[in-house]
């Protein structure tokens, strides 16, 4: 079954213009223009990693984030962004966010960072929860 990446994010060409990146190196891609849209796909597409957008409609990236928290799913999620905000990073970092790439992005970091995330992604989703929880607890 090859690596498969789910792509979240309402700009529809940029979308595209990720998906033809990804396919150039053998992934299977599928696209999502919102969060629900994403958690619809889970089970029939079972991506290995999840690239999205933070900023979007009806559910944006951190609520996505959230709920795959929430439903323990340990797929990597790697934000795309064209503004950085600290706060929302903090709370993703503490979600268990993957990594965060801004845009606009080069093809080559974006291609590394999902390859990065295929290979150690869930294992640093399971461990980083892990952690989370037992500081959460001692404070």
């Amino acid at each position: 079954m090859g690596k498969r990446i789910l792509i979240v994010d309402d700009e529809v060409e940029l979308a595209d213009i990720i998906a033809i990146y990804f396919q150039r190196q053998g992934w299977q891609t599928s696209h999502a223009a919102h969060g629900k849209q994403a958690l619809s796909q889970l089970d029939s597409f079972q991506p290995d990693v999840i690239l999205s957008d933070i900023i979007m409609p009806e559910m944006d990236g951190m609520e996505l984030l959230i709920e795959l928290d929430r439903r323990q799913i340990e797929i990597p999620l790697i934000f795309i962004t064209g503004f950085r905000d600290i706060d929302k990073m903090r709370k993703a970092w503490g979600l268990c966010a993957f990594d965060f790439l801004d845009k606009p992005f080069n093809e080559k970091t974006m291609i590394a960072v999902a390859e990065n995330a295929y290979e150690h992604g869930r294992h640093y989703v399971r461990s980083a929860r892990k952690r989370y929880k037992a500081l959460k607890k001692a404070a």
